[in-house]
C-alpha cells in the first residue's frame, strides 16, 4: 500500500508541476497583451522598422511638402498602402514626422489589435503572412481561458494530493515548493519565449536587416512576456504562504489531528457499511428461517 502511494504522490506531483507551468505561461502571455501593453511597443517595433529599414525620414521628408501643399485646399489626405486605407487628418500632417508615424501606428494597432479573427487559433497561422493575430485580443482571451483550465487542473491536482499524503502539513509544503520552482522559471521565461519568438515570427524577421533582429527580437518578446515578473511574484508569494502553513501545521501537530481526523472517518464509514451489510444479511436469514418454519406446517393441514 505505501509504494502505491508514493507512486501515486510521484506520478501526480509531476503533472501538478507541469499543470502549474503552463498556468504560468499563459498567465504571462495573457496579462502581456493587454493593449496597454501593447501599444507602445508596436509602436517602438514599427518605428524601429521604419527609421533603419525603409528610411522612414527621408521618405517623410520627400512628401512633406507635398501634403503640405494639399492641405491648404483639403482637410485630410487618403493614401492606400498594403491593403490599409488610411485617412490622414491635415492637422496630423503638419505636426511633422512623429506625428505622422504616431497615428500610422495606433491606426494599425487598434485596427488588427480589435479586430476579428474568424478562425481557429490553428487555422489563423496558416491564413496570415504576417501572424499579427497574435497580438490582439483574440490572442488574449484564448491564452485567457487556457489558464482557467489549467488552474482548474491545478486546484484538482493539489486536492489529490492532500488525499495521497499521509501527513497533510506534508501536501503544503510539498505543493509550495512546486509553486516556487515553477515561479524561477517564470523568471527566465523571456530568455525562453526569445527562442521561441524566432520561430514563430521567422516571417516578419525575414524582413529585415540582420543588424536589427536582435533588438528588435527583443521588444517582441518582452511584448509577449512583460507580465512575466509579475506572475513570478503572485506564485512566489503563494508558494511561500503555503510552506509557511505546512511548517507551522507540522510544529503544532494539527496536520496530524487532522490526518487522524480523516482516518477515524474513512474507519467509521467503512465499518457502517460492514454493518450494513451484516445487517442485510441477517434479515434475510430471518425471512428464509420463516419459511423453513411454514412449509412443515402447511403439509401438516393437507
Amino acid at each position: 500500500m505505501g509504494f502505491f502511494r508514493g507512486a501515486g504522490i510521484a506520478v501526480v506531483s509531476a503533472l501538478l508541476f507541469i499543470s502549474l507551468l503552463l498556468a504560468g505561461i499563459f498567465a504571462s502571455v495573457s496579462l502581456s497583451l493587454n493593449y496597454e501593453n501593447i501599444q507602445p511597443r508596436v509602436y517602438s517595433i514599427a518605428d524601429e522598422i521604419i527609421n533603419n529599414q525603409i528610411g522612414g525620414d527621408s521618405i517623410v521628408n520627400e512628401i512633406t511638402p507635398y501634403l503640405n501643399t494639399f492641405c491648404r485646399t483639403n482637410t485630410e489626405v487618403v493614401h492606400s498602402f498594403e491593403g490599409y486605407n488610411f485617412v490622414f487628418p491635415c492637422t496630423v500632417i503638419q505636426q511633422g514626422r512623429n506625428s505622422i508615424i504616431n497615428y500610422t501606428v495606433n491606426y494599425l494597432t487598434s485596427d488588427f489589435y480589435y479586430k476579428e479573427y474568424n478562425c481557429s487559433f490553428v487555422k489563423c497561422f496558416e491564413n496570415s503572412k504576417i501572424p499579427l493575430f497574435l497580438v490582439s485580443d483574440y490572442a488574449r482571451q484564448f491564452w485567457r481561458a487556457l489558464f482557467i483550465k489549467s488552474l482548474l487542473v491545478s486546484l484538482v491536482l493539489a486536492g489529490l494530493v492532500v488525499l495521497l499524503v499521509e501527513r497533510k502539513a506534508n501536501a503544503f509544503i510539498l505543493t509550495g515548493s512546486l509553486l516556487i520552482s515553477v515561479s524561477l522559471i517564470i523568471l527566465i521565461i523571456e530568455r525562453i519565449g526569445a527562442f521561441v519568438a524566432k520561430i514563430v515570427l521567422s516571417p516578419v524577421l525575414l524582413a529585415l536587416s540582420k543588424e536589427n533582429i536582435t533588438a528588435i527580437l527583443s521588444q517582441i518578446v518582452e511584448m509577449f512576456f512583460s507580465a512575466s515578473s509579475r506572475v513570478f511574484l503572485w506564485m512566489f508569494v503563494a508558494g511561500l504562504i503555503l510552506i509557511i502553513s505546512g511548517v507551522v501545521l507540522r510544529i503544532t501537530g494539527i496536520g496530524i489531528k487532522i490526518s487522524q481526523k480523516i482516518e477515524e472517518l474513512k474507519q467509521k464509514a467503512s465499518s457502517e457499511e460492514k454493518v450494513s451489510k451484516e445487517d442485510v444479511k441477517n434479515i434475510v436469514k430471518e425471512e428464509l428461517s420463516k419459511k423453513d418454519i411454514q412449509k412443515p406446517k402447511q403439509k401438516q393441514k393437507k
